[in-house]
């Protein structure tokens, strides 16, 4: 099972076909990564368009507790150097606190335990 950031939402929204394997998988994500897909499609169309297409993917989603934002926090600080938003840092964390994989195509996260990186 997979973690969907922003990223991996969006290339699956945009049709990238380097994303059709995940294209049946049940999308996992948090509030956050449905706040920042929602808000990236708000400057693509309307707000009731973007309230259509972010219901569609139906996603599950993971509570954010106090202990997934410190570690992301000490995540975040430790590799201070790649710019890792908050966002993307609390994402990461739930997925390896819920033993799946983080799936993206940032290219920050390229190598790091527990990533699926697609392009």
């Amino acid at each position: 099972m997979y973690f969907f950031d922003s990223y991996a939402l969006f290339e699956i929204y945009e049709g990238n076909p380097a994303y059709d394997a995940f294209f049946n998988h049940q999308i996992t994500t948090s509030a956050l990564n449905v706040g920042e897909f929602y808000y990236g499609l708000l400057k693509r169309t309307n707000s009731s368009r973007a309230g259509l297409i972010t219901e569609a993917f139906d996603p599950d989603i993971l509570e954010i507790d106090l202990n997934t934002v410190k570690r992301a926090m000490e995540f975040r600080f430790r590799h201070i150097k790649k710019k890792f938003s908050t966002v993307d840092c609390i994402g990461y964390q739930l997925a390896l606190v819920h033993n799946l994989k983080f799936l993206t195509g940032d290219k920050e996260f390229d190598g790091l335990p527990g990533v699926e990186f697609v392009k």
